[in-house]
C-alpha cells in the first residue's frame, strides 16, 4: 500500500483571512475530515504563516505534529535542501517534490494534505473538488520508507 500527498497552491490570496474562507468551505466536505492537513500562507512580504489540522482520532499526542505538519516544513523551508534530497533517496518523485516548491510564492496558500496507506481513503473525490479551484494541484503517492525518512528527519 502507499500513502499519498495531495497539494494545492492557490496564487493570489490577499491575507490570511482570504486564504481561510477556500479551508472554510472545504471543511463542509466529509472525507476532508478524515486526513492530516497542514496549511501554510506565504504573505507579500514572504513571511511563512503555519496552522496544522489533525485528522480526527488521531493516533497523535500533543507533542507529536502529524505527518503534513512535516512534509510542508521539508517542502518549503529554504534551508531543508538536505532532507528534502532524502526524501527523493528514500522514493518521493523528485518532480513532484521541485514542482510544488517552486510554486510557493509570496500571497499563497498551500493546502496539503497527507493520506496515510492505512486510512484507505478514496482521494479521487477530495481530488475532484481541488480541480475545480483555480491553483496548481500537485498529487503523489510514495512507500512507507518516505514517512520513516521523514520521521527520523525530524527527531
Amino acid at each position: 500500500m502507499y500513502s499519498e500527498l495531495i497539494v494545492m497552491i492557490l496564487d493570489n490570496q490577499e491575507s490570511w483571512d482570504d486564504a481561510w474562507q477556500f479551508v472554510e468551505a472545504e471543511n463542509n466536505v466529509q472525507k476532508f475530515r478524515l486526513i492530516d492537513i497542514a496549511l501554510i500562507y506565504q504573505d507579500s512580504g514572504g513571511n511563512v504563516m503555519h496552522q496544522a489540522r489533525f485528522k480526527e482520532n488521531s493516533h497523535l499526542n500533543d507533542s507529536s505534529k502529524c505527518m503534513a505538519c512535516l512534509f510542508a516544513e521539508v517542502l518549503f523551508e529554504e534551508s531543508r535542501i538536505v532532507e528534502r534530497q532524502q526524501l527523493v533517496e528514500a522514493g518521493l518523485d523528485p518532480f513532484f517534490l521541485q514542482n510544488t516548491s517552486e510554486s510557493f510564492q509570496p500571497n499563497s496558500l498551500v493546502y496539503l494534505m497527507h493520506i496515510s496507506r492505512e486510512s484507505l481513503i478514496d482521494s479521487r473525490p477530495i481530488l475532484d473538488i481541488l480541480r475545480e479551484q483555480q491553483g496548481n494541484l500537485n498529487h503523489t503517492t510514495f512507500r512507507p520508507q518516505v514517512e520513516e525518512v521523514l520521521r527520523g528527519i525530524n527527531d
